[in-house]
């Protein structure tokens, strides 16, 4: 009975000895998307792919460094494929692999020439040399507008790409894009003591003026002489320039300048005229006129009416004599009261 018993023992010993023993340690592959990025061990910077043996059940934190540079292009941490987040735990209880995604962005340059300008991507203005990050697969619109500053305009001339003033660009790689200019500078005319004429390639400007100069290029300025004064009706000449060229000159333009033509008088301005008459000078004159040529013929002809028989009546004033009464019969005086003459007796009544 010891004896089957222990045989039974042994054959159980035997058994348990056969299958395999529980794993002390597991390995974990460590990856990112792109490859070959850095990912953190433990606060240990790795260069994926990695191994990570870790003994069964313990733990340790992995993590996804974000951004990753390498030269014109980023990355930025998206995801583990465990669901994590960019740094997290993992327990050790299987072997097995996570990897990191990453997005890719590319780095666009953006400059102009001249250097200093403004530039738009997305409707943001940019002063150039400037960069910007581009998601791989995106598409980004430029832009450039008409620029003036300090007496010198900026005209948008060509995109280094060849497109457009106004375009789509790809993100599909880095990139240095550059919008190329054409500058123009104001150039300033000024005389002096008189507002005189100053001839531009054959253009006469009455100074004060200015002008858009191309630059780069040349123009003939001439101060022609002598000249008149508008304002005192004096003759000047003219005696040199603010920096003592001639008085036909060759520029070239390649800032804002100004130039100013000095002038002297040669002769005195002409005595002084009457002021001229105003607007209501001729209308007195003619009232005046007609004033002393009809005024006496009016006095005459109103005399000539006063005398005329259809005239206004005139009042004439009767002399106050009596009435005398005569007789009839023998032409006596009588008196009013008397009845017979008393002269011959012959009846008044």
């Amino acid at each position: 009975m010891v004896l089957a018993l222990l045989a039974g023992g042994a054959l159980t010993a035997s058994a348990k000895s056969l299958e395999s023993p529980e794993p002390s340690a597991f390995t974990l592959e460590l990856r990112t998307f792109p490859v070959d990025l850095v990912l953190q061990v433990n606060g240990t910077q790795v260069l994926a792919p990695y191994l990570l043996v870790c003994d069964a059940g313990n733990y340790s934190t992995i993590g996804a460094p974000s951004p990753q540079l390498s030269g014109p292009t980023r990355y930025r941490f998206a995801s583990w494929s465990d669901g994590g987040s960019g740094s997290h735990i993992v327990t050790c209880s299987a072997n097995g692999n996570l990897t990191a995604f990453f997005s890719t962005e590319y780095q666009i340059t953006l400059d102009s020439v001249p250097a200093a300008r403004s530039v738009w991507l997305d409707n943001i203005s940019y002063t150039t040399p400037a960069t910007v990050w581009c998601p791989q697969g995106a598409a980004r619109i430029v832009n450039v507008f008409p620029q003036e500053e300090a007496g010198r305009r900026f005209t948008f001339a060509n995109w280094s790409d060849g497109g457009a003033q106004n375009h789509t660009l790809a993100c599909d790689g880095p990139r240095t894009l550059s919008a190329i200019f054409t500058v123009d500078d104001l150039v300033g005319l000024f005389s002096s003591p008189i507002r005189a004429v100053i001839l531009v390639d054959g253009t006469a400007h009455f100074a004060p003026d200015a002008f858009w100069c191309r630059e780069g290029s040349a123009h003939v300025l001439e101060a022609p002489s002598p000249q008149v004064d508008n304002a005192s009706r004096s003759q000047y000449r003219f005696t040199g320039w603010a920096d003592g060229a001639p008085p036909v000159r060759t520029i070239m333009c390649a800032r804002p300048t100004n130039f100013t033509a000095f002038f002297e008088a040669i002769s005195p301005p002409p005595p002084e005229l009457p002021p001229a008459p105003g607007p209501g000078y001729p209308i007195l004159v003619l009232t005046v006129i007609a004033l002393a040529v009809f005024l006496p013929v009016l006095l005459v002809w109103w005399l000539d009416w006063r005398r005329r028989p259809g005239g206004p009546p005139v009042t004439q004033v009767a002399p106050l004599t009596p009435s005398v009464q005569r007789c009839p019969a023998c032409g006596s005086p009588a008196g009013p009261d008397w009845t017979f003459c008393m002269q011959c007796g012959a009846p008044l009544r």
